[in-house]
Formats: C-alpha cells, structure tokens, sequence
C-alpha cells in the first residue's frame, strides 16, 4: 500500500511520485505535477476519466535566478571561497 492517501481528495500535487491509476479517487477533479513533464502521470487514462492533468514549468525560475545571484555576490566579495 501506499503511506499517503487521496480519499476524498479534489486535486493532487506530484513531484516524483510515480502515481498509479489505482491511487486515484473517483473525487479527484484534477492532477498536478509541481515542475516540467508529466511522465509519472497516466495522462492518456486521467485524460478518459475527464481528470486534467497540468504541469508547471518554470515556476521556480525567480528562485533559481535569487540563488545564482547570491552565490555570484557572495563570491565576489569572497564570503564564501570554493
């Protein structure tokens, strides 16, 4: 079995978990896969089932252009050396 449950649910959130049809509640109204790609989604079966399937790519994109930009500063002024 699996340690998380969608009883009940509305929507589920994905990172890596790999999720199988089985794992799907009939309450589920829609899937997302928090970052790109959606292959650990069975989109062509959820797609039949009327469950949209979304991902988002580029949500993180300010995060990651913040830490580049800290770790140039931070090195710059040789606070941190490596």
């Amino acid at each position: 079995g699996s340690d998380w449950e969608t009883n009940n649910a509305h929507a589920v959130l994905l990172r890596s978990h790999k999720l199988q049809e089985s794992e799907v509640d009939v309450s589920v109204r829609a899937i997302a896969r928090c970052g790109a790609g959606t292959n650990n989604v069975p989109v062509a079966r959820m797609s039949e089932l009327g469950i949209p399937v979304f991902n988002t790519p580029g949500a993180n994109a300010n995060a990651v252009k913040e830490l580049v930009l800290c770790g140039m500063l931070l090195g710059s002024r040789r606070i941190v050396d490596g």
